[in-house]
């Protein structure tokens, strides 16, 4: 049976602080005027216990975000800065509700982090796990999960609308144990996705065929919304 791979996250283009590797926080950085500096992410391992979410101090130029996730189980966060909106960073992270963990995020809005939201809007009964993200150059959020369905992974990509995220599309085979995905946008509406499967690494290349102007009642199961092709092969249309 697969062993569950919560992955250790590689933070690009981010000024990260390991002075004090004893310490654990996620939290945004402002100078004396309140110009966005930096983002904090360190963790702390204990036995078996691994904190990446508490406050650790109360400088007034530091502004934590989710400093009680460790009392809640939360679990690592995927980090990006996104240069179209003054290189402020987004975050998604599985987070537990009391049943399982769902993928939620946050993001800095130059004085204060935005309220914590889920990016599905209905819950489900399965844990969503190991998030990705990667924005497109108008600065458009696109990721990748993967959810644990009885045993079996599966991989799911969304991408931010107007206001809402995009229902969850599922791009990886549902009898195929999927799991750990990277996203990487190649273009307006285009991503590549590679996982991890039992038999080793897939890709798919997923395209939306997205309007000119994206409004929040974009259906990813609409008719020739979504096409997923395997990096090697050519295009599938899986759009219903």
């Amino acid at each position: 049976m697969r062993t569950t791979i919560i992955r250790t996250l590689i933070i690009i283009s981010l000024a990260i602080l390991f002075s004090n590797a004893s310490l654990s926080e996620v939290s945004v950085e402002v100078d004396s005027d309140g110009n966005y500096l930096k983002t904090i992410y360190v963790e702390k391992q204990t036995g078996k216990t691994l904190k990446i979410w508490t406050k650790f101090g109360n400088k007034p130029t530091i502004y934590t975000l989710n400093e009680n996730g460790d009392l809640n189980g939360d679990l690592r966060p995927a980090i990006k800065e996104n240069v179209a909106e003054g290189s402020f960073p987004y975050v998604l992270w599985p987070r537990f509700d009391g049943n399982d963990y769902e993928i939620v995020f946050s993001k800095w809005m130059t004085n204060r982090w935005a309220d914590i939201a889920p990016v599905e809007d209905v819950d489900n009964s399965f844990d969503d796990l190991s998030p990705s993200l990667d924005f497109d150059n108008e600065g458009r959020p696109y990721i990748a999960w993967w959810r644990d369905e009885n045993d079996v992974g599966r991989v799911y990509v969304s991408v931010f609308l107007k206001t809402r995220w995009m229902d969850a599309f599922p791009i990886s085979d549902e009898d195929v144990d999927s799991w750990d995905p990277q996203v990487r946008c190649t273009g307006y509406g285009e991503m590549e996705v590679t996982y991890s499967t039992q038999s080793g690494q897939q890709t798919k290349i997923v395209i939306l065929n997205f309007p000119d102007t994206i409004t929040d009642d974009i259906d990813p199961f609409g008719t020739s919304l979504i096409n997923v092709e395997n990096g090697e092969s050519n295009s599938t249309d899986l759009s219903i």
